[in-house]
């Protein structure tokens, strides 16, 4: 299956992770829940084209497709659909996060293994730690 969205996990310095808490709007996926950031895919993008450009989109940060590490890819079903997520991870200074989609906040990833997240997010955790503790 081709990729439908790309997700992105940006670190800071301080090791701490960005996450958006959803807004509480009809039809969006997980109103009100805690996610990694990411989006659709749009026509003809490649998988760190469409990250890059959803890293713009959710945070002002800009990015280029340099600074992206591919951090992991599988399938996944939702409202009985399947897709296909790709998600990069970047790390970033003390950047300034502007965004219109929910609130982003930075939390460190003991923070983030204790939240409630949608189950397909628990094996992009799993993938950062290993990643964050040197394992390929």
């Amino acid at each position: 299956m081709e990729f439908s969205d790309a997700s992105f996990v940006l670190v800071r310095p301080d090791g701490k992770i960005l996450l958006q808490k959803r807004d509480w709007k009809r039809g969006i996926w997980y109103p009100g829940r805690w996610v990694i950031p990411g989006g659709a895919r749009e026509e003809g993008e490649t998988p760190a084209e469409c990250a890059v450009r959803e890293i713009a989109e959710e945070t002002g940060v800009r990015v280029s497709i340099s600074d992206l590490q591919k951090l992991i890819d599988f399938p996944y079903s939702h409202r009985r659909k399947s897709y296909r997520d790709k998600v990069f991870l970047c790390f970033v200074g003390y950047v300034e996060i502007q965004s219109n989609e929910g609130q982003m906040h930075w939390k460190t990833l003991e923070e983030i293994k204790k939240l409630r997240l949608p189950a397909n997010e628990d094996r992009i955790v799993s993938a950062l730690e290993a990643r964050l503790m040197g394992e390929p």
